[in-house]
């Protein structure tokens, strides 16, 4: 003996699942992808037409607010199997289609309480319409609810489109909606749909601004590109169901996009990579949230994403692909270091040209309120006959001038090849050539340094064998950011970002005002003043170059 049982199920459910789609942008994207999804079928069919998608948005307060979503794509052939069939998709068979779950007609009751669809297809003049009301969730079974469509002979054979209108808005869910976010809601979702020429997407407001959807050009951005694709199993050949993974990096140079890399599924957008909660990696901080990284992970149509989709299934497939991604990861790093280091050779200028720029300003008002021994006086004795001479060096900057220097010297009858044994190796970064070193009689002169933070070379050593923390070089103080005590006063957070700390602000000023100083003033035997001057001056540009503190040593990293 046996009993049948036959559920019975609510109409609230469909309002609760209804109630899953938080966002209002959310909801017009279910039905900007079915117009997608009514174009990819043009295209399969290999039919050469251009095609239209026109969202519609009117209406300043919710009581008047209507919205349409028009295309003109093929239509909807069976408009009484999608109203019946709730819960399931015949999309789900099609990999160009997006629909699986066969709800996001119904998922309008998240923001408004009545929703008209109207359709046509080619080969036929009879249009279908019909209305959806919430209250039509309100009854006590899914079998008591009726929906009645409408058909009625209207326009040629030849044309077809759908054209859904949303009307009755909750006034919290219509003041959420921005055209502005629907737009980069659009080009970001369908980046890869919005390519091909043949389909135009359009937004329309109530003043009748219009604007264009367009598909992301990553053309036009500077930077290296990393390309790499893998089948999902390397084992078999490629197939519909074992297709080819395209993985495409943009690494933006000089500009960060704040565009990280995506998952794409049936050229969908579905989350970024690093917020992806299936995808176990230990790179999601070091590659997938490198705010200098763009680009996708194009999965085909391999990956099923859920109700939310936000997320996908774990599923044998899902877990074929991402341990194939993690197994490039270590290559996607290199790529990474590579483009870091050359970014920080072209933006390392950026936050030299603020120092230089305060501290030039800094020193000059310094040196107009300064009262100290007369300068002038100074230099006046200097010149007398039986002045001391004192020993400094001479630097060039190219090789070919330096070679010139040594055979046009005529130092006290000193030979060249003397002369050419004092030239010390040259810097690979600055590439500075010492060529001799020549008697001078003592001067307090006018000084205008420029600090050079050098990024790429180990320290030099002392003559005590010790690393030099900065290099006076003509009239650049060169400062090594290799060297240990600047690296212990930098701030790196997680991404291997670096930025200015206190005492790093302190440690450049200390450096630059050392070679300032022993410039200025050529080792002459001064008094206790010079330490004045040295210690006043010091504090004054800590206290100047406050604001570079926090700053990032490369832009925006």
């Amino acid at each position: 003996m046996h009993t049948n049982i036959k559920p019975r199920i609510s109409p609230l459910i469909i309002t609760s699942i209804a109630s899953m789609y938080n966002d209002p942008i959310r909801v017009l994207m279910e039905f900007i992808d079915n117009s997608f999804d009514s174009f990819s079928n043009i295209v399969q069919s290999c039919e050469e037409t251009k095609n239209n998608i026109n969202v519609n948005i009117k209406g300043k307060k919710h009581i008047d607010a209507e919205i349409t979503i028009f295309d003109d794509c093929t239509g909807i052939d069976e408009l009484s199997r999608i109203l019946e069939n709730i819960g399931n998709s015949d999309k789900k068979a099609q990999s160009w289609t997006n629909g699986r779950f066969g709800f996001g007609i119904f998922s309008f009751l998240a923001v408004c309480s009545k929703i008209t669809i109207e359709t046509k297809t080619k080969g036929t003049d009879i249009v279908q319409k019909v209305e959806i009301l919430r209250s039509d969730f309100e009854k006590e079974q899914i079998s008591d609810i009726n929906f009645i469509i409408t058909k009625i002979k209207k326009g040629g054979l030849n044309n077809s489109y759908t054209k859904v209108t949303l009307t009755d808005f909750l006034k919290d869910k219509w003041e959420e909606i921005d055209v502005n976010k629907l737009k980069d809601e659009i080009e970001s979702h369908f980046e890869l749909i919005l390519k091909d020429k043949r389909i135009n997407v359009t937004l329309k407001t109530e003043r009748n601004k219009t604007k264009i959807c367009k598909a992301f050009d990553y053309t036009s951005i500077e930077g290296e590109e990393y390309n790499r694709s893998f089948l999902l199993d390397p084992g078999i050949p490629e197939s519909k169901e074992n297709p080819r993974i395209d993985v495409f990096l943009k690494f933006t140079l000089n500009r960060s996009l704040q565009r990280l890399p995506v998952f794409i599924t049936k050229q969908r957008r579905v989350e970024q990579v690093k917020r992806l909660k299936v995808f176990d990696s230990n790179n999601k901080t070091k590659i997938w949230s490198n705010p200098y990284l763009t680009g996708f992970v194009d999965t085909k149509s391999v990956l099923n994403p859920t109700l939310s989709r936000d997320n996908y299934s774990t599923d044998r497939n899902a877990k074929s692909l991402f341990k194939r991604l993690r197994e490039i990861e270590p290559e996607i790093i290199d790529f990474v270091n590579k483009n870091l280091s050359l970014h920080q050779k072209t933006n390392i200028s950026e936050i030299e040209s603020l120092i230089n720029d305060i501290v030039n300003k800094t020193i000059s008002k310094f040196l107009k309120e300064k009262k100290t021994p007369d300068e002038k006086d100074f230099n006046e004795e200097s010149d007398k006959p039986d002045a001391p001479l004192i020993e400094t060096a001479i630097f060039l900057k190219h090789p070919k001038e330096a070679q010139q220097g040594l055979n046009q010297t005529t130092q006290k009858g000193k030979p060249d090849n003397e002369i050419a044994s004092e030239q010390s190796k040259p810097l690979k970064f600055y590439d500075y050539y010492k060529y001799g070193t020549f008697k001078v009689k003592p001067k307090i002169k006018d000084i205008n340094l420029t600090i050079r933070i050098n990024p790429e070379d180990e320290p030099p050593f002392d003559n005590k064998g010790r690393h030099l923390k900065s290099e006076l070089i003509n009239s650049d103080v060169i400062i090594y950011k290799k060297h240990k005590e600047f690296i212990e006063r930098l701030r790196i957070n997680e991404l291997g970002n670096e930025s200015i700390t206190e005492s790093l602000k302190f440690y450049i000023i200390a450096e630059f005002l050392m070679h300032y100083f022993k410039l200025k003033y050529l080792d002459v035997q001064c008094n206790m003043n010079i330490l004045d001057e040295h210690n006043i001056l010091m504090f004054t540009l800590e206290r100047s170059l406050e604001k570079i503190v926090g700053e990032p040593i490369i832009k925006s990293l």
